[in-house]
């Protein structure tokens, strides 16, 4: 009997300098983001082989998180969020996707570290 080998590839804090915001100066002003992505999947394959192509390429996702959030201007995190996990998803070995986004410093009149969203994107069973 074979055991089934499902796993988490996570990244953390992708530092990245986008446009998103409701405000008119967030639009045309880059501001730091922190995004953050875990993907549930099998690995029966990249363990078995070795082999970057069998499981999700942490640099590949980088490129497509920074593609994402740097060619688009979205007013809401919310959206921001959701493109990239519905990006990400579209990778059928994939169980579940979380993204989180961070805007660090946002502009309001308080002392916060960031503002954020975290959504959570389920294969339906």
């Amino acid at each position: 009997m074979s055991n089934t080998v499902n796993g988490t590839v996570e990244i953390k804090n992708l530092r990245l300098w986008a446009c998103h915001g409701v405000l008119e100066h967030e639009k045309v002003h880059p501001q730091e983001f922190l995004i953050s992505v875990k993907a549930k999947l099998n690995l029966d394959d990249a363990v078995q082989s070795d082999n970057v192509a069998a499981t999700l390429d942490y640099s590949a996702v980088c490129t497509k998180v920074a593609s994402i959030a740097q060619n688009n201007c979205f007013d809401l995190i919310e959206k921001l969020a959701f493109e990239i996990a519905t990006a990400i998803f579209s990778d059928l070995r994939m169980m579940e996707i979380f993204v989180q986004v961070k805007k660090v410093r946002p502009p309001m009149p308080f002392d916060v570290d960031y503002a954020g969203v975290e959504l959570t994107l389920d294969r339906d069973k």
